[in-house]
Parts: structure tokens; C-alpha cells; sequence
């Protein structure tokens, strides 16, 4: 196994030296380009086109870094791809969102070698496994393959991916500082990366991950029209989970068979009740918003989920207190929105005046899709999406002191993929009967 990975190879670094030297390499890189930008900007009087230019190649060297590191590295880079969507240029959240879907496949031969390992040779030998990958994510990447006269997935990990995971977010995390404080902010992400690391931890765990699906699986029972995988007990190993294969359309593969209006409705639909079912009822949440984690199948009208690993707990107390804030900021005052998100960690003291009231106006933005004299809601409302851009952008560029909540992050970060989701069906949904059920 190479230690590091060299521009022609596609094989993560794995040793902490090199991917450290990776990630300082790519910080200098970013940096000197950012101060490059910022000294042609004062020069040009702040020409638009110039700065775009410099961001998306910015954006294209960190993909490309990133999507070779694999890991906590590109992890942090697909976050970036969703949480910076509200206050950088589309140009760039379209490059920086080609780590969601299409990273660079790592050679066969070194993840045949995992699956040996952990399954062990006359289980290996006993498995037809495909050489060309379905998937390729952070962690690890899909082949299918057949088992016992069964079409199967065989989820694989990277080699040296687990070990790299504390190395990566450390240097990250010193990275993220400094950009932090040339913004001329001063926030402490301590709370904000020990929820990465247990994330990611917890993500290559794939045990635990065959576990989670059975629960997950069991929690959705309830609920028609939604299918996950099987596990396939035998295929499962710390870096192994062999499933069985489900097939379905990715969402734009559907929508290429030019669905009709009922059977958009339908689905969006469907995913809206997953959401509250998951998060109001179970307090489980699949929380990676990938459209590559939903297949449609349009026959039998069900939803295929996919990817259990960033699976989230969320407790019954803090789900109370998160329908109480929603419940507050439709009917309470602003000092009992503000007093409430400071109990929740959503906001710090020490903000300013003018911070505050740009919170509560975003907040409040936030739940106007269950207005009542907007129902039905249509979600590809531009003007709804560029007010939401407005109020995110105005909050974001005072704040000085409040980190992303470690508690939203991920719950946001599904919410954010759902509403992309539901908005590239094209249809319009009556929300008020699920914000009744949100609030009580």
C-alpha cells in the first residue's frame, strides 16, 4: 500500500505526513490565490469577474485535492458544497458539488484486497465482485456483485481511511481558524468538529452501520411506499457491508421519462413524510441529503434509501425544544426567540443588536413556506430563494461569534438536500398539515 498518492494515481495518501503535507499544501495554495484576488479586486475597483474567476478556481483546486484525499478531508469539502450554497457564486457551489457524486475511483485491486481481509478467502472466493464501482463516496465506494445467487452491493471502505480521520480534522480545523480570522471573526469550533469526528467515526463503522439499517429499517415500518436494503449477515465486516441490491432511477434519470404532475406530487410528497416521520417521531435521521441516496421507482411508487452510515439520534427533549423555537418564531416574541435559540446554542451572547434581528428575520424567513396565504407552497419559488439567500447573507456577514450549532449541522444539512430535492420535482404542496404535526 503507497503512503501517498501521486496526481496520476487515484489512491488515497494514507500516512498522516503525506496527507497533512496535502492539506498544508492546498491551505498555501488557497490563501495566496484568495490574497492575490483581494489586492487585483482593489486595483480593478472590485471587478465582479475577476473575483468569480478566482473563486472557482479556488473551488476547482480544493474538489480536486479533496476528492483525492478522500476521508474527513472530502467530507468537509461536500459540507462546504451544501452550507456555503447561501452566500457563494452558483459557479462555484457547481464545482464544489461535484465531490457529492463523482469522486474519483480508487483502484480495484486495493479494495479487493479489504474485502479479503475482512470476509476472508473462502467467502471471498465464493463472491462474483464486480471491478467497475457504482459509487464512489468519502469513505468508501459501491460495487455489485453476486452472492448465493443473489444480485448484491458491496459497500467498501478505503484502506487507511479510519486511521487518517483525527490527523485530517485537526489540520482542518487549524485551517478553518485562520480563515475565520482573516474574516475578522472569532468563534470556537470545538463543539462544531467533535460532532464531525463522531460522524465520521461513526461512518466507518460499518458494522455499526448493518445495525443502524435494521433499526432504521424497522422505525420506517410504519410508513408505505419506502424501501431499503437487506443486509446480507455473512457480507458484513469492520470495512465491509454487503446488502442487497436495489435498484431504482437516480432523480434526473426519472425525470428524463418526463413524469406527470401526480406522480411528482406523489413523491415529493413521500419525502416530506420520511422527514417528519424521521426526525418528529423516530428522532433517527438519515442525515446525508445525496440525491444518489434516492431512487425512484415510478412501477411500483416507492423510494429506494440508501446509506445509513451518517445516521443521527436526536433526543425527545431537544426535538421539543426545536418544535417550541419553530412554534416561537410564527407567534413569539423576538427577546423569547432570541432567549430560546441562546438556550439551544443556536446563537451566542456577545452578538450584536444588528446580528440578532438578522437571525430572528431569517429564522422567520426560514418557516414562511407554511404560511398559511402561501399554501399551496410551490418550491421553485426563485424569488422565495433569493429572499432566503438575502437573510442568510445579511446574518452571516455580522455574525462574529456564533460557530455553526453542532446539533443543527447535520439535521440542516439533510433539511437543506430535501428542500433541493422536492424543488427539482417542480411541484407546488399544501405544507400547513405538516406544520400542525411539526408543532403540535
Amino acid at each position: 500500500m503507497t503512503l501517498a498518492m501521486s496526481r496520476k494515481s487515484k489512491t488515497p495518501a494514507t500516512s498522516v505526513l503525506a496527507r497533512s503535507r496535502e492539506l498544508v499544501g492546498l491551505a498555501a495554495q488557497l490563501s495566496k490565490k484568495e490574497i492575490g484576488s483581494r489586492v487585483s479586486e482593489f486595483i480593478s475597483q472590485h471587478d465582479g469577474a475577476k473575483k468569480l474567476q478566482t473563486q472557482v478556481e479556488q473551488a476547482t483546486k480544493l474538489v480536486d485535492s479533496l476528492g483525492r484525499l478522500k476521508g474527513a478531508a472530502m467530507k468537509v469539502g461536500q459540507l462546504l458544497s451544501i452550507e456555503a450554497a447561501d452566500f457563494l457564486p452558483p459557479e462555484v457551489i457547481e464545482v464544489l458539488a461535484k465531490l457529492q457524486d463523482k469522486a474519483p475511483p480508487v483502484p480495484f485491486a486495493e479494495l479487493a484486497a479489504v474485502v479479503r481481509e475482512d470476509l476472508g478467502e473462502a467467502t471471498f472466493a465464493r463472491l462474483e465482485l464486480e471491478e467497475t464501482a457504482l459509487a464512489c463516496a468519502s469513505i468508501g465506494q459501491v460495487h455489485r456483485a453476486r452472492f448465493q445467487n443473489q444480485d448484491v452491493a458491496i459497500k467498501i471502505q478505503y484502506p487507511g481511511i479510519n486511521d487518517s480521520i483525527c490527523a485530517d480534522l485537526i489540520i482542518l480545523r487549524r485551517i478553518v481558524q485562520a480563515m475565520l480570522i482573516m474574516g475578522g471573526r472569532r468563534m470556537r469550533t470545538d463543539a462544531l468538529f467533535a460532532e464531525l469526528e463522531a460522524v465520521l467515526k461513526q461512518e466507518v463503522d460499518y458494522a455499526a452501520e448493518a445495525r443502524m439499517l435494521g433499526k432504521y429499517a424497522n422505525g420506517i415500518r410504519s410508513l408505505s411506499g419506502f424501501r431499503v436494503p437487506t443486509v446480507v449477515p455473512e457480507l458484513v465486516g469492520p470495512r465491509v457491508l454487503g446488502m442487497s441490491f436495489e435498484p431504482g432511477l437516480k432523480i434526473q434519470e426519472w425525470l428524463d421519462t418526463n413524469p406527470g404532475p401526480e406522480l411528482r406530487e406523489y413523491f415529493g410528497r413521500q419525502i416530506l413524510d420520511l422527514y417528519t416521520h424521521e426526525f418528529f417521531e423516530m428522532g433517527l435521521v438519515q442525515s446525508d441529503p445525496n440525491f444518489a441516496n434516492f431512487l425512484f421507482r415510478p412501477d411500483t411508487r416507492e423510494l429506494v434509501l440508501l446509506d445509513f452510515g451518517a445516521t443521527r439520534r436526536y433526543s425527545p427533549e431537544f426535538r421539543a425544544d426545536y418544535s417550541k423555537l419553530l412554534h416561537l418564531v410564527r407567534s413569539g416574541s423576538f427577546d423569547s426567540i432570541v432567549a430560546h435559540s441562546m438556550k439551544m446554542g443556536f446563537i451566542m451572547e456577545g452578538e450584536s443588536k444588528e446580528c440578532l434581528e438578522d437571525f430572528v428575520a431569517m429564522l422567520t424567513l426560514s418557516t414562511e413556506p407554511f404560511n398559511p396565504r402561501r399554501q399551496p407552497f410551490d418550491f421553485s419559488d426563485l424569488d422565495y430563494a433569493k429572499e432566503v439567500r438575502r437573510a442568510t447573507g445579511a446574518f452571516t456577514s455580522k455574525v462574529r461569534h456564533t460557530p455553526p450549532p453542532h446539533t443543527l449541522i447535520f439535521l440542516h444539512r439533510k433539511l437543506g438536500g430535501i428542500f433541493s430535492l422536492i424543488k427539482k420535482l417542480n411541484v407546488t404542496i399544501d405544507l400547513l398539515p405538516y406544520w400542525k404535526h411539526i408543532v403540535g
